[in-house]
Formats: structure tokens, sequence, C-alpha cells
């Protein structure tokens, strides 16, 4: 049996049906697929919008450089002072207070912020699948 294909189309307007009011079996009868595939559908569109149902195998969101490799040459006296203010804000590393303030200087969350962040939504998703097992 092979896999079946739906263009960007018919999701697009088996999406359009559900937000008109029709019913999430009805629309996935009416297309033919399971409500789990619908709702996928549905929550490609909204995270990705335009980009969304772009073809098996394209990337939706473009990649980002893994890491460029920067060298400095500092002066002891210089290097001292990094490590006093690495030491300073507690930053675990003269690296990552480095890549730190590289980053907040081009307007990019810090890794701490991002691990923070990523710990919220952890905390998040456990909560909601705790109150969904609960029920």
């Amino acid at each position: 049996m092979s896999r079946r294909k739906f263009t960007k189309k018919f999701k697009e307007a088996a999406i359009k049906r559900l937000a008109q009011g029709s019913s999430l079996a009805e629309v996935a009868r009416a297309c033919g697929v399971s409500a789990n595939v619908l709702n996928r559908w549905r929550q490609e569109l909204r995270n990705f919008g335009g980009k969304a149902f772009s073809g098996y195998g394209k990337r939706r969101i473009p990649i980002r450089p893994r890491s460029h490799n920067i060298v400095f040459r500092l002066t002891e006296e210089e290097f001292d002072r990094l490590k006093a203010a690495t030491s300073k804000v507690g930053s675990r590393s003269v690296s990552d207070f480095v890549r730190s303030q590289v980053l907040r200087a081009t307007g990019e969350p810090s890794l701490v912020q991002v691990d923070k962040k990523l710990e919220e939504l952890c905390a998040a998703v456990h909560q909601i699948t705790h109150r969904l097992a609960k029920k």
C-alpha cells in the first residue's frame, strides 16, 4: 500500500472548513483522513503559516550556521580582567561569558535565557500532560 499525498491547497481547504465551523470528524470523513492527520495539518499551519506544507524533505525554517570559531589574542592583564568579569556574573566559563556578551550585543538571547525558556516550556508541557492524564 503506497502512502497518500495531499496538495498544499487540499490541506489548506480542509483547515479552512474547520475554521468556518465544520466539525473535526465531519471534515476528516469528507477528506478521507483521520482526525489526527487533520489536527497535525492544522498545527502545522498554525506554526508555520505560509511556509506550512512545503513538501517532503523541505525545511520550513532556515538553517542557522552551527558555529564560527573566533580567536582573540589577549594580554595576561586582559585575560585576568575577563576572568574577573566572568566570575562576577557567575558564568560557567570564560567562553560562555564571552558568547553571552556577543549575543547580547547582536540582540540574540543568551544561552542562559534560552535554557530558562526551555525549562519553562518543559514545566508547562508536564503540567498539561499531567492534567490530561487525570481526565
